[in-house]
Order: C-alpha cells, then sequence, then structure tokens
C-alpha cells in the first residue's frame, strides 16, 4: 500500500460535514483491491487478538457486535483501515465516529475522511491504520500499545498547549510608570507573549 497524500481539512471544506477536525489521507491499496479480509490467511484472527475492542463496532447492516463476522465472511480492507484509523482514537480517550471512504477514478486509489479530536492526533492515527494493516496483511508482530501511548501524548500536549493560549490571549491591561500596557499579539502591540512551544505534526 502507498499514502499518497494526507492533509488536514478546515472547516470550510465541502468534504468537512460542518465537522470541527477532518483527516484527508488518498491511499493506494494496490494488489489488495482485489483481496477482501476473507482471501488473507489468519488476517482475521490477527486483527481480533490486536484490536479485540473492534468487537463493539457495527457490521454495514448497522448490527452492533457482528464487525468480526463480516470481516470474516470478507470485506475490502478499507474498511479496516477506517475502522482502525477511529478505534485508535478511542483508545486513546478522543471519542470520534467512523469516518468516510471514496474510490477514486484509479482503480485500488481511495480517499477517506477521519474525524478526530486533534489534528496532530488524528494524522498519526490515519498514518498508523495503514501501517498496522500492512502488519496485519503479511503476518507481522506490531506493538500497538505504542501508537496508542504516542496519541495520548499528542492530544494533551496540543491541549495544554491550547489552554496556555487562551489564558495568553485574555491578559488584562496593567499600569507601568502610569502609562497603560496590554500584552498582546498584532501589528501594534508593545509587548508581545512569546511562548517556547514546538510544533507536533507527523508526517
Amino acid at each position: 500500500m502507498k499514502i499518497e497524500k494526507i492533509q488536514v481539512l478546515n472547516d470550510s471544506n465541502v468534504l468537512n460535514n460542518n465537522l470541527k477536525k477532518v483527516i484527508l489521507m488518498k491511499v493506494d491499496i494496490g494488489n489488495l483491491e482485489t483481496k477482501p479480509t476473507n482471501t488473507i490467511d489468519g488476517f482475521s484472527d490477527r486483527l481480533k487478538a490486536l484490536m479485540p475492542s473492534l468487537y463493539t463496532y457495527k457490521n454495514s447492516e448497522g448490527t452492533q457486535g457482528k464487525f468480526f463476522q463480516s470481516v470474516d465472511s470478507g470485506i475490502s480492507i478499507t474498511n479496516i483501515i477506517n475502522s482502525i484509523a477511529t478505534e485508535l482514537q478511542c483508545l486513546a480517550g478522543m471519542q470520534t465516529e467512523l469516518g468516510t471512504i471514496e474510490q477514486t477514478d484509479t482503480k485500488g486509489v481511495y480517499n477517506f475522511t477521519f474525524n478526530c479530536v486533534d489534528e496532530d492526533a488524528g494524522m498519526y492515527a490515519a498514518l498508523a491504520s495503514v501501517e498496522i494493516v500492512e502488519a496485519l496483511v503479511n503476518g507481522k508482530l506490531y506493538f500497538i500499545r505504542h501508537d496508542i501511548d504516542r496519541l495520548k501524548c499528542l492530544y494533551h500536549q496540543n491541549q495544554a498547549a491550547l489552554a496556555t493560549i487562551k489564558v495568553a490571549e485574555n491578559v488584562p491591561y496593567f499600569k507601568l510608570n502610569k502609562q497603560t500596557v496590554q500584552w498582546e499579539n498584532g501589528v501594534k502591540q508593545q509587548h508581545k507573549i512569546k511562548f517556547n512551544i514546538p510544533l507536533l505534526r507527523v508526517i
């Protein structure tokens, strides 16, 4: 599989569906286009062992608890990528809904739109979902706990950074040598508050 593009969609994007944060990822699944899950030896068992929480997911008919029955019967790898990207975020404490899948004009190439609470965490989950599926297809060991811990770290760091910025935006006026001073950002600023906050972006 090959990730051809991944980006964050802003609020004005037509694919956003009024959600605050959405990740768009274009993936070429290659020869897996013609290989549903029931044709890949051991795939279902490995998925069940790695992410047993997917038992709570709904199948295509909307029946909860039947997701793995669909996997056993045979569904597209694209559905697995979509489910894993969503479940990773949920396991890290970020409740989000299942994303959407759209086939492009090119055979085997799909656009995924993943809902997310945090952009960096959503980006990481999207990328990790493809890596996890590749490991499952090829029968390789995968330590998913690392991904969950990393997602938690990204989310909490970004939340802390946002909280700091909000505090800075609400700093009041005060008097200094009988002159009014306001801490603010902008071209007419008198003082500027600077924060040494690293950009957290998984590319």
